[in-house]
């Protein structure tokens, strides 16, 4: 690189003095986004501008919304200082939100005389076409001003907040543009974090780089130091090391900084090491100023760390060393000494301190809270003149962290110095669990309701049997486990395809073990379960009791006298009590809050009843016989429990049964068929506790549902007969239907209603045309992860085949495909190949689409899309287990007249591979990185009819 007199570099952004701002790797002719043709569609962009008043020396972001009608090229955001002329650039990336773009002006460039930017975004198009923010740009420009605002003394600075520009410090490089200052975690005296300059390699001119401090506000104290931390590597090559001061410009090029000190290598290599301190107070005058690093050497030279950089008056810093507890083990209601040692870390003696000892724990108290500290000298330490006393209250929680903060006084000065210190033991949470290899669990503990829990912590354990044992000490107010806010819990999450099982659950509390009694326990397969600890009661309602009995509907102050048992291990905090209430429309006028259900706690199988009876209404419209739900809130004073119970309001209750199908005049097999015109026998029962009110009649209407064309030919039947509380009726030819249109499968669903003159009892009855049982296709199993990327734990977009199974009348083809592992019809495709010799077709479902392809192989998968005769009808079924896609489609569409087909599939997409199964094993491979493919019919599963 040819290097000009006057170019210097500066980390992320712009260069002092000179007028030119250059970005490392970015020059401004290096856009190439130049060949725009001004008669494109150009993009839009949508820009609040940046508000004036940033801070000076801090970066600032810059945000927009940019659209586009083709892709976008690059979007750039061009900023320079106000008054100079030459353009910097920086792209905009997109976010995570669609087509939102963040770029950022260096810290270096806001300064006092403020910012000018603008924004340019290119698209992709043929002609490409651009745009500006503002329009017209760069002879128009967005524009805010920068507020210089210095940091508050002291300052200190330990490099573990943010990247150097965003803390506000600037690198200035005067010689070759590499090795300069830059933040490292390779070294620290605190944290993880220091400042570190390289030393260069050999052949390259000198490296010269400046280190300059964010804006500080010096407020003219008579007294101001500057100290750090240092460490050298290589101490032998230094060749300078300096330290300035500027109360003018950041910039050094304009001649404000002052030397402060030429500064000597530290004598340990590689150690840290405290620096001189600096006086600076005939320096620095009330305003903004800066501090300032110089690094000079040509190679060999050496590598120079900083570490905790202080400016501001010469007091001290202090660290808590060590805290001794006598006696060290205590309880609530203790009173303890704490010797309590401390640091000077600073280079500079205390004064006169004095220590006090106090916590925001109202259940601490400090008979002795102040102890003298007398002067602490730079690097000592010091235990006070004596121990401070501290008393636990009787009421505190066991076992727990007591937070408390130690206050240095010296009376111009404090520093608090926060600890905490353990009373009794830790806590622990502990769970053993059983899983196989393919399972995945997420074990939960915590406290509160488990759907919002005041406190829970989780962690995620798979692939074999073992314990987890969790610190819950924090949580030592909810300690022991108790009822109420005290109990807590253990939820098991187990979304894999295999039971699990919990063999314990515990909490070992100050040596203490409480044991879950409800463990061990199965956690089935894509299922959850929640252990208490302790237990809850099992609060059951076992009687009913009521006036008028039975019940009748219109009845009004209906009286209710509830039996409750509590059918759990554990007692109840205390005596329950009551509130009666229901979500039923024909249910008003409940009265019941809080009654008593006893004077004392329930016991394990022990029973009560309210003393005072609840009263409802029941509304006159209720005839179904259905029973009337009521739930009872009852609660022990610490928890809460829902109790159901049913109350009986017995009535007349008829209902269709089943419609048995005459079809003698079709094909006789007792099953419909398209063309058949079939008598329907209606089998009813009144399921009621009283007889009707008179004869009963039924009428059949065609719900809009109903998948097949259907003509009811006689839709009413008159039975002439009352029905007794549970008496069957058979009804012989009660009605006749003609099936117009409808495939195998396509439902016919009827609307019922049914009346005895009185009441009115209204429901549906389907009914299937050719009805036919499923036909696993021979050979079909597939075996579980036996897929492509069928990884465990990778199911996200999985389909794993199980089997397959079908069913057709020569007409029309069912076919389930059933998988092992759940599936979103989002993301999911499927694909089924059927040979019929010769011709091969392809079913295609993707994301809810449905295709048919008239071959599958020809010009690589394509084939020719084919209109079916009839929609191609589908639907999935789950039973926890196994999961199925099921489809119908109609063999003449495939041109299948023969009796046999053979069937392959795959599915996919899985996350790393091309799909994720196949079926049969190896009968369609496919290589996208060689192009090579192909299939092999004699693999095929064969099925017959």
């Amino acid at each position: 690189m040819r290097l000009f007199e006057r170019m210097r570099w500066v980390v992320a952004g712009a260069v002092f003095g000179a007028g030119l701002l250059v970005l490392p790797g970015c020059r401004v002719d290096d856009d190439d986004d130049t060949d725009v043709d001004p008669e494109g569609t150009p993009p839009i962009i949508e820009h609040e501008p940046v508000p004036d008043g940033q801070p000076a020396m801090v970066e600032v972001d810059v945000e927009c919304s940019v659209t586009d009608d083709e892709d976008l090229s690059a979007v750039t955001l061009y900023f320079r200082v106000t008054g100079t002329e030459a353009w910097n650039f920086a792209y905009m990336y997109e976010t995570e939100e669609s087509g939102h773009r963040l770029g950022k002006i260096s810290a270096q460039v806001v300064t006092s005389d403020g910012v000018d930017y603008y924004i340019r975004a290119v698209d992709a198009g043929v002609p490409r076409a651009e745009e500006t923010a503002p329009s017209g740009a760069p002879e128009n420009f967005h524009h805010f001003s920068v507020a210089v605002l210095g940091e508050s003394l002291p300052f200190f600075e330990d490099w573990e907040a943010g990247s150097l520009g965003g803390l506000g410090w600037t690198v200035v490089v005067d010689g070759f543009p590499d090795y300069e200052w830059e933040q490292t975690d390779t070294a620290a005296l605190s944290g993880d974090n220091s400042v570190m300059h390289k030393e260069g390699i050999n052949e390259i001119s000198a490296l010269k780089d400046w280190l300059i401090s964010p804006p500080l506000e010096f407020d003219g104290e008579t007294d101001m130091v500057v100290n750090w931390w240092e460490a050298v590597v290589y101490g032998g090559d230094v060749q300078v090391h300096q330290l300035w001061v500027s109360m003018g410009s950041p910039d050094p090029e304009d001649g404000d900084f002052q030397l402060v000190a030429d500064l000597t290598a530290p004598e340990d290599d590689e150690a840290w090491t405290p620096s001189d301190l600096h006086d600076i107070t005939g320096i620095v005058t009330a305003g903004i100023g800066y501090v300032a690093f110089y690094y000079e050497g040509e190679y060999p030279a050496d590598r120079w760390y900083l570490d905790d950089v202080y400016v501001g008056e010469p007091i001290p810093r202090f660290e808590l060393v060590d805290v001794t507890v006598a006696p060290t083990n205590f309880d609530p209601g203790d009173t303890v000494d704490l010797t309590i040692t401390v640091e000077n870390v600073a280079l500079v003696d205390s004064l006169e301190l004095e220590g006090r000892l106090g916590s925001d724990d109202g259940e601490l108290s400090f008979p002795t809270q102040i102890v003298d500290y007398g002067i602490i000298e730079a690097f000592q330490t010091s235990s006070g003149a004596g121990a401070f006393e501290m008393t636990v209250a009787v009421e505190h929680p066991h076992n727990a962290y007591l937070a408390l903060t130690l206050t240095l006084d010296d009376g111009e000065h404090s520093w608090d110095l926060p600890f905490e210190i353990l009373m009794g033991e830790e806590t622990y949470a502990e769970v053993d669990y059983d899983a196989t290899d393919t399972d995945e669990l997420t074990l939960t503990v915590g406290h509160g309701d488990p759907a919002a829990p005041a406190y829970e912590t989780s962690t995620e354990v798979a692939n074999a049997a073992g314990t987890w044992t969790t610190a819950i000490t924090s949580e030592a107010a909810y300690l022991p486990p108790g009822p109420g806010e005290e109990r807590w819990w253990l939820r098991v999450d187990n979304d894999g395809l295999y039971p699990a099982t919990i063999d314990a659950y515990s909490i070992l509390w100050g040596g203490t073990p409480f044991v879950s009694d409800e463990a061990p326990i199965e956690v089935l397969a894509m299922s959850s379960a929640v252990i208490y600890l302790p237990p809850l009661p099992v609060i059951e309602a076992t009687a009913v009791f009521t006036n008028p009995d039975p019940v009748a509907p219109g009845d009004t102050g209906v009286e209710v006298v509830v039996e409750v048992t509590n059918q759990g291990t554990v007692s109840t905090a205390g005596p329950l009590t009551g509130t009666l209430t229901s979500a039923e429309a024909d249910v008003s006028n409940i009265t019941g809050t809080d009654l008593e259900f006893g004077e004392d706690p329930l016991g394990f199988g022990d029973s009560a009843t309210n003393a005072t009876s609840f009263t409802f209404d029941v509304d006159a419209g209720h005839t179904s016989d259905d029973d009337l739900e009521f739930t009872l809130v009852m609660s022990d004073g610490v928890d809460s429990f829902d109790v159901p119970f049913a109350v009986e309001v017995p009535w007349a209750s008829v209902g269709l049964e089943e419609l048995i199908i005459d079809d003698s005049d079709g094909n006789s097999d007792s099953i419909i068929d398209e063309g058949e015109t079939v008598m329907l026998t209606a089998a009813l029962r009144n399921t009621g506790d009283f007889s009707t009110a008179g004869p009963v009649s039924v009428t059949l209407a065609i719900n809009p549902a109903s998948q097949a064309t259907v003509t009811l030919l006689d839709d009413h039947q008159d039975l002439n007969v009352a029905l007794d509380a549970g008496q069957p009726h058979l009804e012989p030819g009660a009605f006749e239907m003609r099936v117009d249109q409808g495939y195998m499968g396509d439902s016919v669903i009827l609307d019922v209603v049914i009346t005895d003159g009185q009441d009115t009892w209204t429901g549906t009855y389907s009914l299937e045309v050719t009805q036919r049982a499923w036909t696993t296709i021979a050979g079909s199993y597939d075996a579980i992860w036996d897929n492509d990327g069928g990884v465990e734990g990778n199911s996200a977009y999985m389909f794993d085949i199980a089997e397959l199974h079908y069913k057709t009348d020569g007409q029309v083809l069912w076919l389930k495909t059933d998988s092992y592992t759940p599936f979103d019809i989002s993301t999911l495709w499927l694909t089924w190949v059927f040979y019929d010799v010769p011709n091969w077709w392809r079913m295609h479902f993707l994301y809810s689409d449905f295709k048919l392809y008239d071959d599958w192989f020809d010009g690589r998968f394509a084939g020719d899309e084919v209109t079916p005769t009839e929609p191609i009808v589908w639907s999935t079924e789950q039973d926890g287990q196994i999961y199925s896609f099921i489809f119908r489609v109609l063999l003449e569409d495939m041109e299948v007249d023969g009796q046999s087909l053979r069937l392959g599939m795959f599915a996919g997409p899985c996350a790393f591979s091309y799909y994720c199964d196949t079926a049969p094993d190896l009968w369609f491979y496919l290589d996208l990185a060689n192009a090579q493919y192909g299939q092999d019919s004699d693999l095929l599963y064969v099925f017959t009819w």
